[in-house]
Formats: C-alpha cells, sequence, structure tokens
C-alpha cells in the first residue's frame, strides 16, 4: 500500500497559505478553488474538485467551506481519513443567509 497522502481545501475567504504551517507526517497538496456558480448543487460543486486528486484512498482534510466539500470528495474517492477545521455536517446546517450556496 502507498504512503498516505492529505488533500487540503481552504475554505471560500482563504487560499492554501492556511495550511503552511501545519506540521502533518505525510505529504499534502492543496486543492485550488474551482470557480462555480449559484446552480451548482453542493455536491456537484464538490466534485469539480475530482480531477485535482491523484492518488488512491487519500486523506481529504476540509476548513470551513472546503470541509462541506471534503465530505462529499471523501464519499467518492473512498477516503481513507476524513479530517473536519471549523466546518459543518451538512449543508443542512448552514445558517439560513448562507444556504443560497
Amino acid at each position: 500500500m502507498a504512503a498516505p497522502f492529505i488533500y487540503a481545501i481552504p475554505g471560500m475567504s482563504v487560499d492554501g497559505r492556511i495550511f503552511q504551517k501545519l506540521s502533518l507526517p505525510y505529504p499534502m497538496k492543496v486543492l485550488e478553488h474551482r470557480m462555480g456558480d449559484q446552480q451548482m448543487s453542493l455536491r456537484d460543486y464538490a466534485l469539480s474538485y475530482l480531477s485535482q486528486i491523484e492518488h488512491e484512498s487519500p486523506i481529504i482534510m476540509g476548513l470551513s467551506m472546503g470541509g462541506l466539500m471534503a465530505q462529499e470528495l471523501a464519499q467518492v474517492v473512498n477516503a481513507q481519513k476524513l479530517i473536519l477545521i471549523s466546518t459543518i455536517k451538512r449543508g443542512d446546517d448552514l445558517p439560513l443567509r448562507l444556504r443560497w450556496m
């Protein structure tokens, strides 16, 4: 089995620098934000990140909105582990003012 690899997804208002000071035991790649639109479902938006994932059974880590993306991706890529940082469990937990996303 290959060594674990971490894919990190930052929140909407930050970029990959948010993860720079983390000391992790495995290599990590920050996934670049994708442009979505209001017509996309949360799942479809998350799946737009798939083209950036190159390893089997990775560790998926998400921060804030990136945590929602991470949860959706983890189901599709057979993630070994899921790391959620400052996020919610599901889209229904979003405050009403943010549910248009």
